[in-house]
């Protein structure tokens, strides 16, 4: 996983994913293989600016992206839900995942 590979020793690497599963697995949309695309479940696209066919989706993330990216990367990530209304944050998809590289013994 390039995120391993590039994320220097005390580094994070903060980003969203949409997680529609919420409290159940994920789930693979499509992959590819060498006849092309394999659709697991029905297409879904969501919008691209730069394709009028947008982006489709391969996966339906839940809470276990965090596993998905461990064995992925051997990196831990935590899932920070974001939801204050004081702050004027509420939304559906408003999980931000923190994956860190820890700092390598000397």
């Amino acid at each position: 996983m390039e995120i391993a590979r590039t994320l220097r020793p005390g580094g994070a690497h903060i980003f969203t994913t949409p997680l529609v599963n919420k409290d159940k697995p994920s789930e693979r949309r499509a992959s590819i293989s060498d006849g092309g695309i394999v659709y697991h479940h029905s297409p879904e696209y969501h919008y691209n600016p730069m394709s009028a066919e947008g982006s489709l989706v391969t996966w339906d993330w839940g809470e276990d992206i965090v596993t998905h990216i461990k064995n992925a990367s051997g990196l831990d990530t935590q899932v920070v839900a974001l939801d204050d209304l004081k702050m004027g944050i509420r939304a559906e998809y408003i999980e931000v995942l923190v994956t860190t590289r820890p700092i390598e013994a000397e």
